[in-house]
Formats: C-alpha cells, structure tokens, sequence
C-alpha cells in the first residue's frame, strides 16, 4: 500500500533514469577536449609550416621537403573530425542532461554542461576557420 507521500513523487530516481549525472568524461569533453585539439592544430601546423619553409631564420621559396600541402592537409582534416566528434559528444550529453535531470540537478554541473557545449561550438568553428587558411596560402606563405 503506497503512502500519500510516496506517490507524489513521479521524478524517478538516478537509478531508474540511467544516472542522468554527467561523468568527468562530458563535462572535460567540451571544456577542455574540443579546445585541446584547436591548440594541438595550431601548434602542430605552425611547427611544421616553420620548419619547412624557414629553416635556420632563411624564407625559402619552396618547402624543404614536397608533400607540405598534403600533410597539412591531412593533419587539418583530422583535427576537423576530431573537434567536430568532441562537440557532438558534448552537445549530445548537453542534450541529454537536460532531458533526464531533474529540476533539482546541482546547478553548477547544469552550468558546467552547458560552458562545455558553446566551448565546443565555438573551438570546433575555430578549427574549421584555420584549416580554412590552407586555402587561401601557397605552401610558404604567398597569397594564391
């Protein structure tokens, strides 16, 4: 027989929702996943831009060593993937936070899931805009 009080509450529990809580796993994804993989862009393709187009503080002309562009290329494209994975997954437990918790979820996680979801956005649109400088520079620096 259910007490008056036990069948006011409809909310099920964490552990009829499926833990509804964010693990360290979503809320690092966003804040800390998606802007990593923009710095490891930036640095990774500074680096190997430098190095290949002004060893020993000389400006070559040509790349010291060919395939510049493709290797660019390919590290652009998968920093690309790899932003564009971690957003999606912080969106998708943005997303499922706010469908399964409760009114009465800690609101600092509610907040820190949501800075992680727009952090992600805004880096993975990051990312595209300096892949998208490749298109617009010859291999050592020339406007096209």
């Amino acid at each position: 027989m259910n007490t008056p009080h036990e069948s006011e509450n409809t909310t099920p529990g964490p552990e009829k929702r499926g833990n509804a809580l964010p693990t360290a796993l979503h809320v690092g994804t966003g804040l800390f996943g998606v802007p990593a993989v923009w710095v490891l862009q930036v640095l990774s393709s500074q680096t190997l831009a430098a190095y290949a187009c002004y060893p020993h503080r000389t400006p070559l002309v040509d790349p010291k060593w060919s395939g510049l562009t493709a290797q660019l290329l390919l590290l652009n494209v998968f920093c690309v993937v790899l932003g564009g994975a971690g957003a999606w997954y912080a969106w998708r437990a943005w997303g499922k936070m706010r469908r399964e918790a409760a009114e009465d979820e800690p609101g600092p996680i509610r907040f820190l899931m949501h800075v992680g979801f727009l952090m992600g956005v805004v880096f993975g649109i990051a990312i595209v805009f300096t892949a998208a400088v490749m298109m617009v520079m010859n291999e050592c620096g020339t406007t096209q």
